[in-house]
């Protein structure tokens, strides 16, 4: 507990004590010296709030104080930080209970067509030539949630893994039913990088009787480091 006289006075003043010494660090092998020490300092309230401890709120002033590029940031209850922690705690709260529950992670397919000439009616139609698997949550009302709802929550937190898996074995299911329809799928190359999503593809994959009905798209990202393990 501070039992200080003024918080925002003494945080600066640890600030710049920590960021004008060398840390020196001593272990059982070697003594190590770190110079120009950044420290970043979040300070909660005195107290907890009806939503969020003292300690996340040390935690969201220390992220929004990477943000704002400053090195002491001051919790201030319900701001935009907070706003956002809460809402992203209740998406989370929606796709744990979506991936926990049988029928709550669906998938639309949405038709990719092809134009063609009719030569004899002199117009050009349009036939499906595959299906895109199109990712959808639905809450305990039943209400249907889309991608920009909830995708970026889930690939910020552990929920991103087992929401994949759902919608690849959705996807083998909608090969297995229609046997003569073509699927496409998006898969970014960190999902097959990953270990147990690539394993869970792959078996998948070895047990699918129409897999040459099946388009992947490789999505490439910026945070991929391994593209041998996306290859093999």
């Amino acid at each position: 507990k501070y039992d200080g006289n003024d918080v925002r006075a003494d945080a600066k003043k640890i600030a710049e004590y920590f960021n004008a010494k060398e840390i020196q660090i001593y272990t059982y092998e070697n003594d190590v010296i770190y110079p120009d020490i950044e420290i970043v300092l979040g300070v909660s309230l005195e107290r907890d709030t009806i939503n969020i401890d003292r300690l996340t709120q040390a935690k969201l002033s220390v992220q929004k104080a990477a943000k704002s590029d400053e090195n002491i940031e001051f919790y201030i209850e319900n701001d935009e930080i907070e706003r956002t922690y809460k809402q992203n705690q209740e998406v989370s709260k929606l796709i744990r209970y979506a991936v926990k529950t049988p029928g709550k992670v669906i998938v639309e397919c949405q038709a990719l067509c092809e134009r063609k000439m009719d030569a004899a009616k002199q117009i050009y139609a349009y036939k499906p030539a595959s299906y895109e698997i199109l990712v959808r949550i639905k809450d305990e009302y039943d209400v249907i949630h889309y991608p920009g709802e909830f995708l970026n929550v889930a690939k910020n937190s552990a929920l991103y893994i087992p929401l994949t898996k759902c919608i690849v074995d959705l996807t083998f299911d909608l090969l297995e039913k229609h046997h003569t329809t073509r699927f496409s799928i998006n898969l970014s190359s960190l999902d097959m990088a990953n270990e147990s999503i690539r394993t869970s593809f792959f078996n998948q994959l070895s047990r699918c009787k129409n897999a040459k009905n099946l388009t992947i798209e490789i999505l490439e990202s910026e945070e991929i480091e391994d593209y041998a393990q996306v290859d093999n």
